[in-house]
C-alpha cells in the first residue's frame, strides 16, 4: 500500500478480520466494518480517513462517501465526547421519542446536531474510554432519560 499509514495496525488487523469473512475479490464488502473500526479509533471520518479505507479496501473514495453519508452512525465532522442518538421514527415517535428528544434539547440547551459544552455525568455499564450512545428505547421516559444523564 502506498499511502501513509492513516490507521493503528491493530485497527488494520480488525479491517483484515472483517475483510476474511468474505471472498479476496469482494473486499469492498467489509466497508461498513472498517468505516466502524476507523471511526472507534479517530473519533470520526476525516476525508483522508475514508480515502484510506478505500484504497485499503480496494474501492473508489467515492462509494466509502456514499456509505458514510448515508448512515447516520457515521459521523463526517468531529463530535463530543458523549454522543446521544434518539430515534425518531414514527414507531419510536409513537412510543415518546419526540417527546424525549425535546426534553433532553431543553435541559441541554442544544439541537439536534449540536454540541454542549457543559458537562454531565453518565450513568452506563460501558468504561468511560468508549463512546456513549443513548438510544431511545420503549421504556425511555424523560425522568428516565434525566435520571441516567444525571440531568
Amino acid at each position: 500500500m502506498n499511502a501513509p499509514l492513516v490507521l493503528s495496525p491493530e485497527s488494520l488487523a480488525k479491517i483484515d478480520q472483517a475483510t476474511a469473512k468474505y471472498p479476496p475479490d469482494q473486499k469492498q464488502s467489509a466497508v461498513m466494518a472498517a468505516l466502524t473500526i476507523a471511526q472507534d479509533e479517530k473519533g470520526w471520518l476525516a476525508p483522508e480517513t475514508m480515502d484510506f479505507v478505500a484504497q485499503y479496501l480496494g474501492m473508489p473514495p467515492i462509494a466509502v462517501y456514499e456509505v458514510a453519508s448515508f448512515y447516520t452512525m457515521y459521523d463526517l465532522a468531529p463530535v463530543g465526547k458523549c454522543k446521544l442518538a434518539i430515534c425518531t421514527n414514527l414507531p419510536c415517535a409513537l412510543q415518546g421519542a419526540t417527546v424525549a428528544a425535546e426534553h433532553l434539547k431543553r435541559k441541554l440547551g442544544i439541537e439536534f446536531g449540536e454540541t454542549s459544552v457543559r458537562k454531565y455525568m453518565v450513568r452506563c455499564r460501558k468504561p468511560p474510554s468508549q463512546r456513549w450512545r443513548v438510544f431511545l428505547e420503549n421504556h425511555g421516559s424523560p425522568l428516565k432519560i434525566s435520571s441516567g444523564l444525571m440531568l
